[in-house]
């Protein structure tokens, strides 16, 4: 062979070759005894050109003619293999290097999954790769594939089935695929017979639409050809034994706190770089952009198509205006890339290519989950999916159905709970709002989210179940349950009143102000057109709601529903009711003998744990108004029992939470700061933010009885955002006013006993117990310090100050008191401090 002379001789004799044919022998030539893809020869041969397979055939045999049919094998769906026999496989005169490897796909933040599909791959005969459109089964199919092509002494054959709707077509792309003729009578029959001897792998990717056949063709060639691995790639596993199925997730998201640095240590992160990068030179993730990022790829699930379709526009529209603008992510999600397959160039696109495998019913069932909000149980969805024309069981069998083709997903965690992607949520609803049917599935999902609601309430009183695995359950349904109360604030007040204390029950980990505007919204339709059930029960849970807080609203919603209970025959009701009574009686600072007399005459053993536990906290609270906190404990002490038996940490916490106050108004003062720190610590770590509040502040006061200065102002530093969304501020106040007078800061102190006054009138409360004791003595320094008419001077400021300026205070300028970050504090300190029964606000 003269390569510079581009001759080829043959036992010396010069032979005709044409130029292309003499390319393909050179390339081949530059592999001996290798493998070279079909794509790496018409790199070679044909660069810059699309080629079809044909043209590379038509050479090959006119090589195969003059150099004898053994010269060059064909490795099925790989390439072809120069076996020249007897001779030489080198050339005599310097070749051509051979082209250049394809760049392996990247397969950014899927590195576990693809050393998983490696394992499972190299183990077993037949692998499906399921997942929702978009997901990235074939990327990662393709990875695969270029990884371990090498490894199987015949190969690997790519079959692409993702346009294929014809299942009689099946066959005929397998045989193309690996490089077989496809004109024999039992074609099926040619290839299984074909592969006999082969080991080989097989890739079938995007098989949806025609998986029953795909199903029928792998089970008969798989028992033909033992040698043969099979990779399939599909929405659904094919359902044949011994099948290992590999679903793919979403790729991870961080959490939205998260800095540029952690964030990148995700993939969705990765992958929306990445793209960006591609369509924006310079593009960088920063601190600065870094939540708009994340927002994007949460709201795009994790779906690697709707990141790097989105990632594409924000070189166009800023990361900012494009989290802004998902909610029109179908006109917004396409590509204009031609590259990409059409069912590739919009999100709505692949999303409707999986809905074109549904069967009717599942049709039906698919727009119909849209209207949920999160997740949903099996049973919800039968409840609100069902109809005269599509009963319970066929609803739950479509839904299983949808599970099976990654359209609806199990929530993790929680295989009892399904939900949809929001980006195939929102396809669910266009097509709901299409068909008609999205007021009548409205109010269907409210009516049962009310019924689902109020049942549970009714186990909590029954005392048939642990709170905490209760309000875990309902936890997971208060999307729901909020979208079900924007409704039937619209169309059915009673509804909405029916549903709120149940709906404020899940919500008592923090008494946010959405659940408090609620209460105010409900307010209004909460009037004798109500059936008597529902008042009482909203009435009741109002007066909890404000439970040590607002003791007007207690006062008026306790005085509503205990007559009413009284006629419903309501033990439990009637008795917490009048526990809120007694409460409100410590709070005014009136006798609450009376009140107290009464609460025992409605006692019985029958009464639940829940009602019980409500009056043993009135009458912790009212010894502790009292300054008897012996008897605050001893009570304290009986919540705390009931909790543990009602399976209540919430609870739990708060009990031991109020044990702490006791502690301090007992004079133990280190016995307190050792467990108070202990509980904060606890709920720092469980991030339980409803009930850390109190926590700190009751630290806090004990810091202030102790003297530590400096702790109390660290801690004030920590806490006062939450102190704020919590209601908690007026409080505060009077510790850091007793805090700043002792520091050398009377001006400061003043100003903030003015801002606790404001805070006390906007919850039509006053200070008791050491809250009270705290501002006196704050007050006496202060005024002593200052004078009178500076002092008054001051506190009016104070009662101006927003809750926002008060930071600012706490990071002003310091005047240290000899001994360091100590408070020299008086003999006549308070020797307790903020109480979690009397002054400080607790859960019910």
């Amino acid at each position: 062979m003269l390569v510079d002379q581009r001759q080829l001789l043959i036992d010396g004799e010069r032979v005709r070759v044409g130029s292309r044919a003499f390319d393909i022998l050179l390339t081949l030539l530059a592999c001996p005894g290798e493998v070279v893809t079909k794509n790496d020869i018409m790199a070679a041969v044909w660069p810059g050109y699309v080629v079809d397979d044909n043209n590379l055939a038509v050479h090959v045999s006119a090589l195969r003619r003059l150099l004898g049919p053994g010269a060059i094998s064909t490795v099925p769906g790989s390439g072809y293999r120069l076996t020249l026999p007897g001779r030489s496989s080198s050339p005599p005169h310097p070749a051509p290097a051979g082209p250049p490897a394809a760049p392996l796909v990247p397969v950014v933040g899927r590195e576990p999954d693809l050393d998983s599909l490696d394992r499972l791959v190299r183990r077993h005969p037949l692998v499906s790769l399921v997942g929702a459109a978009g997901i990235g089964k074939s990327t990662l199919a393709q990875r695969l594939l270029q990884e371990r092509r090498d490894t199987f002494l015949h190969g690997a054959a790519w079959c692409d089935l993702d346009a294929v709707t014809d299942p009689e077509a099946v066959t005929g792309r397998i045989a193309r695929a690996l490089s077989l003729r496809q004109n024999a009578a039992d074609l099926l029959g040619a290839v299984a017979n074909a592969l006999r001897p082969l080991s080989i792998l097989i890739v079938l990717d995007g098989v949806e639409r025609v998986v029953d056949e795909v199903t029928r063709v792998v089970d008969i060639l798989r028992n033909a050809a033992p040698g043969i691995r099979v990779l399939v790639t599909s929405q659904l596993p094919l359902g044949l034994d011994g099948e290992q199925v590999l679903r793919l997730q979403p790729l991870s998201i961080p959490a939205s706190t998260a800095t540029a640095a952690q964030a990148l240590e995700h993939g969705s992160v990765q992958c929306f770089v990445r793209r960006a990068a591609q369509g924006s030179e310079g593009f960088q993730l920063t601190d600065t952009n870094v939540t708009d990022v994340i927002t994007i790829c949460r709201r795009l699930d994790g779906i690697p198509l709707a990141i790097e379709l989105a990632a594409a526009r924000a070189a166009t529209l800023g990361t900012g205006a494009l989290a802004s603008l998902l909610d029109h992510r179908f006109r917004l999600l396409r590509s204009f890339n031609r590259s990409i397959s059409a069912r590739h160039a919009t999100l709505k696109s692949a999303l409707d290519w999986s809905l074109g495998m549904l069967t009717p019913a599942e049709r039906v069932v698919f727009r119909r989950t849209g209207v949920f909000h999160g997740g949903f149980s099996v049973e919800m969805l039968a409840a609100v999916a069902s109809d005269t024309d599509l009963d319970a069981g066929r609803v739950t069998a479509a839904l299983g159905s949808l599970v099976d083709k990654s359209l609806v997903h199990a929530e993790a965690g929680w295989p009892d709970r399904l939900r949809l992607l929001e980006s195939t949520r929102s396809l669910a609803r266009e097509h709901l709002e299409d068909a008609g049917e999205m007021e009548p599935l409205r109010q269907r999902h409210a009516f049962a989210v009310v019924a689902r609601f109020r049942a549970a309430m009714a186990e909590v009183h029954g005392n048939r179940v642990r709170l905490d695995d209760l309000r875990g359950a309902l936890e997971r349904d208060l999307d729901n349950a909020h979208a079900a109360m924007a409704w039937a604030l619209s169309h059915d007040p009673a509804g909405a009143c029916a549903l709120m204390p149940a709906l404020s029950f899940v919500a008592a980990e923090a008494r946010s102000r959405e659940t408090q505007a609620l209460w105010e919204r409900t307010a209004p339709h909460a009037d004798d057109r109500l059936p008597a059930r529902v008042l009482a029960d909203w009435a009741l849970g109002c007066a909890l709601f404000w439970w040590n807080r607002n003791v007007d609203a207690m006062d008026r919603w306790a005085t509503r529903a205990a007559p009413l209970y009284d006629t419903l025959g309501d033990a439990d009701g009637r008795y917490t009711a009048q526990a809120a009574h007694l409460v409100v009686a410590a709070r005014r600072g009136v006798a609450v003998d009376e009140h107290r007399t009464r609460l025992a005459r409605l006692f019985d053993v029958s009464l639940s744990p829940e009602a019980r536990r409500h009056g043993a906290s009135a009458c912790a609270i009212a010894a502790a108004v009292a300054g008897d906190a012996d008897a605050a404990a001893g009570f304290l002490t009986e919540t705390l029992a009931l909790a543990h038996l009602q399976g209540d940490s919430l609870n739990v916490a708060n009990a031991q939470i109020n044990l702490l106050d006791a502690a301090l108004g007992q004079g133990r003062v280190d016995d307190a700061i050792a467990h108070g720190e202990a509980v904060v610590t606890q709920l720092r770590d469980e991030r339980r933010r409803g009930v850390l509040g109190v926590a700190q502040l009751n630290l806090a006061a004990a810091y202030v009885a102790k003297g530590l200065g400096a702790a109390v102002f660290e801690l004030a530093r920590e806490a006062w955002p939450l102190a704020v969304a919590e209601g908690l501020q007026p409080y505060w106040a009077d510790y850091l006013a007793l805090a700043f007078a002792t520091a050398g800061r009377p001006h400061d102190a003043a100003r903030l006993l003015g801002f606790g006054d404001t805070g006390y009138d906007l919850y039509h409360t006053t200070r008791v117990a050491n809250e009270r004791a705290a501002a006196l003595r704050a007050e006496a320094l202060a005024r002593d310090r200052l004078g009178d008419l500076a002092f008054e001077g001051a506190r009016a400021q104070g009662r101006a100050l927003a809750a926002g300026d008060v930071p600012d205070l706490l990071d002003g300028p310091a005047h240290t008191p000899p001994g360091g970050g100590r408070i020299h504090s008086p003999a006549d300190a308070p020797p307790g401090g903020a109480e979690g029964t009397a002054g400080a606000v607790t859960s019910p």
